[in-house]
């Protein structure tokens, strides 16, 4: 599985000689009386909406969300920068991609200060106000005075002001990472880095060899759009995006290249400026398939009262950007790997009631929701593996919705297909019919042991925090619980018990997710219990989480998670 790179390469004496020209005569370009501040960046077009956060403080929400951006919102350009949104953002997925700037005003902690944003995952539970931006932990930070980031997140639903702005991503151009499941006969791909309204409302495919048929690609969810063909498809494939807001067309030619492959994620590359037309009245500057970029868009309310000289350096200068020339890089990638999937229990049930890992009915109920599964050896890892996440997508069967779904391991699989699989999924039936085409839930049930693409995920249980319920035998002298909701990495290296007045004490692992404690005295509560991730060696804290008056078989929620 590769990455193809292309990257641009300008000529330095061209970009040189060009920008010394323009810097030169910039005195000639340049009125400050003709630069409308406040109608180059709409200062009175502010809207309302509220905003909250979810995830780590200083992470990016969850690991892609519902747009398929996948950890690369937590990388260059999105830099964490980013929100799911509510219903009227999200637009069933036509908004993945979209830019926004917002700012608070309304707290002390409020820098007043805007900062931008890119809509990259779904908010279901954003509907009590028209506009709401569920923001990362990093993007709700960033508005906050310096130093006061902590103060602002701790404010619960926020008042803010928003409004939507050009995306410009500088020095990226539009990428395509083919989806997992693509064939010669199946294409499907994800759209990223779109300049300009960032929105996408139409992406259509050419074959090599046919110069005029543009065939529609279809959304299948977030930013992902596929093709199905009966014929197999001819590369180099070309790609036609359309914006769905301002209708901007920018083609991709002979992007996807004969022996692509599955997973490979694919630049277009394109020469900044080319063939640049410019007006000198109300004009964009754009080249017939490049992005629009900001620069020059705002350039063009300036130059419309400037001399004939301006627009000439201004086109000398855009010549001196032209020349350019691609080249491939091939760079290893990671990501999804195969495994196998089978289901137990109802058809709509969550497998067993808790199963092996001990967290009894919880697996139906928020916010498990039932979308669990049993894990082969590898998976449940003698109950290591408990409360780990996986994301799991379907493509090799035609009711394969080709969406990925994220499951929790809540019980073991020993035997059968998952013990001769190096990796097996036993999943609920909910979470099976998950995998489906919407009505294809059944047919999927029937169809036997399924090949799935896989990879471990963040846990993000949304508005829960970590649990701990009491397991029945407990006593003054035996403390024992089941940890449940932990986010990030799931699982658990260690647990400490502190009781009233004392020293943190290690608990064992005595199955699964439950630990323990002998005492050789009665323990005395309230107890603060301290909690270390396995894989990233994160610790949190839950101070008093357990009453002194505690009971066998309450659950006791904290205020606090990874």
């Amino acid at each position: 599985m590769t990455i193809l790179v292309v990257e641009r390469y300008y000529i330095i004496m061209n970009l040189l000689f060009g920008l010394s020209f323009l810097l030169l005569n910039l005195s000639h370009c340049f009125n400050p009386k003709n630069l409308n501040i406040s109608a180059a960046t709409g200062v009175s077009d502010w809207s309302l909406a509220r905003a909250t956060w979810y995830g780590s403080p200083t992470g990016y929400g969850s690991d892609g969300g519902a747009c398929g951006y996948g950890d690369a919102v937590g990388q260059s350009p999105f830099s964490a920068m980013v929100s799911a949104g509510g219903a009227s953002l999200f637009k069933s997925g036509k908004g993945c991609g979209a830019c926004y700037q917002i700012k608070c005003t309304s707290k002390p902690a409020c820098s007043k200060n805007p900062v931008a944003v890119v809509i990259t995952d779904e908010c279901p539970g954003c509907v009590t106000e028209s506009v709401h931006f569920d923001l990362s932990g990093t993007a709700f930070g960033a508005m906050a005075i310096s130093g006061q980031d902590s103060q602002l997140r701790d404010a619960g639903v926020l008042q803010i002001l928003y409004r939507k702005v050009e995306c410009n991503y500088i020095g990226k151009t539009v990428t395509f990472q083919v989806e997992k499941g693509s064939n010669a006969n199946y294409f499907a791909a994800l759209v990223e880095y779109e300049d300009g309204d960032g929105e996408i409302g139409r992406v259509e495919l050419k074959q090599a060899l046919d110069s005029d048929t543009w065939l529609p690609m279809s959304q299948i969810w977030g930013a992902v759009w596929k093709l199905d063909v009966t014929s197999t498809l001819r590369a180099p494939l070309s790609l036609r995006v359309t914006s769905l807001d301002s209708g901007e067309t920018v083609v991709a030619s002979d992007v996807i290249p004969a022996g692509w492959q599955p997973g490979a994620k694919l630049q277009h590359c394109y020469k900044l400026i080319s063939g640049v037309q410019m007006y000198r009245k109300n004009g964009n500057v754009l080249s017939g398939t490049m992005h629009k970029r900001n620069l020059f868009k705002r350039s063009s309310s300036m130059a419309s009262s400037s001399s004939p000289r301006c627009f000439a350096l201004l086109a000398l200068f855009a010549a001196s950007l032209s020349f350019c020339y691609c080249q491939n890089e091939t760079i290893e990638a990671t990501g999804w790997s195969s495994a196998g999937v089978t289901w137990y229990g109802e058809a709509e049930g969550a497998g067993s009631t808790g199963g092996a890992c001990g967290y009894g009915s919880a697996v139906a109920s928020p916010p498990l929701h039932a979308m669990v599964s049993a894990g082969g050896p590898s998976l449940f890892n003698n109950g290591r593996g408990c409360g780990t996440c996986y994301q799991i997508v379907c493509t090799g069967n035609p009711a394969c919705s080709g969406r990925p779904i994220t499951v929790t391991i809540t019980d073991e699989c020993p035997g059968g297909p998952c013990a001769s699989e190096p990796v097996h999924f036993d999943l609920s039936g909910k979470s099976i019919g998950a995998l489906a085409k919407p009505g294809q839930a059944n047919q999927l049930r029937a169809a036997g042991v399924l090949r799935v693409g896989y990879r471990r995920a963040p846990c993000l249980y949304k508005g829960t925090n970590i649990a701990f319920r009491i397991d029945a035998g407990a006593n003054p002298y035996y403390m024992s619980f089941v940890v449940e909701y932990e986010n990030g990495d799931g699982d658990l290296a260690s647990v400490e018990i502190q009781p009233a007045g004392g020293a943190f004490i290690f608990m064992q692992e005595m199955r699964s997710a439950v630990w323990k404690l002998n005492s050789g005295g009665p323990l005395r509560g309230p107890f603060n219990v301290r909690l270390t991730s396995r894989e990233s060696r994160k610790v949190v804290v839950a101070r008093d989480v357990i009453p002194a008056n505690w009971k066998p078989n309450d659950t006791y929620r904290s205020v606090v998670n990874y």
